[in-house]
């Protein structure tokens, strides 16, 4: 996993800087909530804050408890069962779709170090091994009755859960509220309230993430683009100047340039827009369109023979 991601993407950058012991207590400590919620799978949210422990004293947790607990009753499971082997198997499965994000805690972005998201592949395991169970203490002549009554409030809280998987408003309104302080669930809802032409709430949820994160360049782009379709022009370009400013990636920021070039020979001002549409097409950005607008800004700003080279390469 680890060599197939970095050949993909580059080599892993640590995201927290903890020690070896800090480490060890991270492990403990988020193997212990992924089986809570394994066992307990109750109010499942998005996202989860977590905090890297720093001493014993902070993984004595309910977590910790449920994690003693199932390992000991698996144990004593694994010891008496005829079914060892399949026993086996089913928790090697839960094991090893867990120990990505489990092991690699130095280098999972902040705010996701602990996701319910990483519990999909596991659950499916978990359920196997769940039937097995029921299936083994229904033989000894437990009630039929009585495992359909234990396992109720999982079916209420599946249920209740479903209505926050309607559509892409519900998911990210149910995210922002679990996580206000996550940045990219704010950014999230904005982006749906965008796509809804709800203007005003989607700045709110934009200026939300930029009060979290003030370095979001994404963030300032959309926010652009929503005071550019209520006709705030002047606001749209002071967002796409500080998204350009903020932007790591070139060829982000070329098409940056070539929004912001267009907005300001839309606004009259040709000489700006050729500074910002010349920075477009040194990233790369030089298709038919650029170079016609960027003709036009050249034209309006007397640049006649620098305008006939632009329109030339937009009819090549």
């Amino acid at each position: 996993f680890v060599f197939i991601r970095s050949s993909i993407v580059g080599p892993l950058n640590a995201e927290h800087a903890m020690g070896g012991f800090q480490y060890l207590l991270s492990v403990v400590t988020l193997s212990a909530q992924y089986v809570e919620k394994l066992v307990f799978p109750f109010g499942i949210k998005l996202y989860y804050p977590f905090h890297a422990p720093s001493s014993f004293s902070d993984i004595i947790t309910r977590e910790l408890g449920v994690l003693v607990l199932a390992a000991a009753a698996v144990a004593v499971w694994v010891w008496k069962s005829s079914m060892r082997r399949t026993v086996l198997f089913f928790l090697l499965w839960i094991a090893m779709a867990l120990a990505p994000p489990i092991l690699m805690v130095k280098y999972i972005q902040g705010e996701w170090v602990f996701a319910s998201r990483y519990l999909y592949f596991s659950t499916a395991g978990f359920s196997m091994l769940l039937a097995f169970g029921l299936r083994r203490v229904s033989e000894k002549g437990a009630s039929v009755l009585l495992l359909v009554v234990a396992l109720l409030p999982f079916a209420f809280e599946s249920a209740r859960a479903k209505g926050f998987w309607i559509d892409e408003f519900s998911f990210w309104k149910k995210a922002a509220s679990d996580a206000p302080m996550s940045p990219t669930t704010h950014a999230s809802l904005g982006v749906v309230y965008a796509e809804k032409k709800m203007y005003a709430e989607a700045i709110r949820e934009y200026e939300a993430t930029i009060k979290i994160a003030p370095d979001s360049a994404g963030v300032y782009s959309n926010l652009g683009v929503v005071y550019y379709k209520t006709k705030e022009t002047d606001k749209a370009i002071l967002m796409f100047e500080k998204a350009v400013a903020l932007s790591k990636d070139a060829s982000r920021a070329g098409a940056l340039h070539a929004r912001l070039g267009a907005m300001y020979l839309e606004n009259g001002l040709p000489e700006k827009a050729v500074l910002h549409l010349e920075q477009a097409v040194a990233a790369g950005q030089g298709d038919a369109s650029l170079y016609n607008f960027l003709g036009v800004a050249l034209a309006g700003s007397g640049q006649y023979q620098r305008a006939y080279a632009a329109f030339s390469e937009a009819l090549k």
